[in-house]
């Protein structure tokens, strides 16, 4: 991964409040957008009406062909270690357990514990005369279960949180990918867009919202996330699952612009400036040719052609 790539994770997505600089990383972030980014295209009425309308749209990624997308991953292990002495209380209230039974300084070694399962397991053994076996391991089962419940509901709201509430759209650093046009623009018979985000201000909220993938072998762990308090957790972190990708998909080089949830329930549009050219499939039907064109000349946009390098695996793009 390139450092700057780090150094944007570092200050917009830590845990710990002290390397939390979302300014400086968002700084870092801009400041490497790339001079041309490019959208690929079916043809389509909705999608001719978008480039018309100068506008994309923003999606569900639940919809995107990797089913990995947005995909998580948390140590249960430590959750329960997390939770258990946050709630030992209730959770023993909940299942009848005579908190009295345990003297302050067990409850202190609980909670400092850095296995509190095993550390509360171990006092419950010592205790074998005081409390019956088949009670010992009905408080054991229970508080796992109580504590894993609460791990499992805030991880299935966050998957939910992400895949269905973050509007994605995406973009791509390169042009003349042959799988790209062939997966994203109809075998070669649709379009590219090309846009020069980078010419905007980094107030602008495309330039804000626009994030690099970061592709990496393992899932998101979201085990420190899961952590904080619900109220407590700001909805940029619904962006980190979404930029996180399977290297698998690095060829793709792709940059996405990430509305994070809560800002809107729905899928839209949303303004982009005016493409800066557009370049045509190669296997591009005439009506649509004639499409492009008269867009292009109505509104000056340079129109490329896809032609296919004759010695080589390549796309080379040319004027008519």
């Amino acid at each position: 991964m390139e450092e700057w790539k780090e150094e944007m994770l570092k200050y917009i997505f830590s845990i710990d409040d002290q390397s939390l600089d979302i300014d400086a990383g968002l700084a870092i972030k801009y400041n490497n957008i790339p001079s041309r980014l490019y959208k690929y295209y079916i043809f389509s009425d909705h999608n001719k009406r978008n480039l018309e309308k100068s506008v994309i749209w923003l999606s569900y990624p639940e919809n995107f062909n990797d089913p990995y997308d947005c995909a998580l991953t948390y140590s249960n292990f430590d959750l329960l270690n997390h939770f258990f002495p946050k709630n030992m209380d209730n959770i023993f209230k909940e299942v009848n357990f005579a908190d009295n039974e345990l003297t302050e300084l067990e409850k202190e070694q609980i909670r400092f514990s850095k296995n509190s399962i095993k550390t509360f397991a171990e006092i419950m053994i010592k205790k074998e005369e005081q409390v019956k076996p088949e009670d010992r391991k009905k408080v054991l089962d229970a508080l796992i279960g109580a504590v894993s419940s609460v791990a499992e509901d805030f991880e299935s709201s966050f998957k939910n949180v992400v895949k269905e509430a973050t509007l994605v759209s995406c973009f791509s650093e390169i042009k003349d990918s042959i799988i790209m046009w062939s997966h994203y623009a109809d075998n070669h018979k649709g379009f590219c867009v090309e846009y020069d985000f980078k010419s905007l201000p980094y107030s602008n909220k495309i330039t804000t919202l626009l994030y690099p993938i970061i592709y990496q072998h393992e899932l998101l762990d979201v085990t420190e996330y899961m952590k904080i308090e619900k109220e407590h957790l700001n909805n940029i972190f619904g962006v980190r699952a979404a930029i996180t990708k399977s290297k698998e998909w690095e060829y793709e080089r792709e940059w996405r612009i990430i509305m994070p949830f809560g800002i809107s329930k729905h899928e839209m549009e949303w303004d982009v400036p005016l493409p800066t050219s557009i370049y045509a499939g190669a296997k591009i039907e005439q009506k649509n040719k004639e499409f492009l064109k008269q867009y292009c000349e109505r509104t000056k946009i340079p129109l490329l052609y896809s032609k296919m390098n004759e010695h080589m695996f390549k796309i080379d793009f040319v004027h008519e």
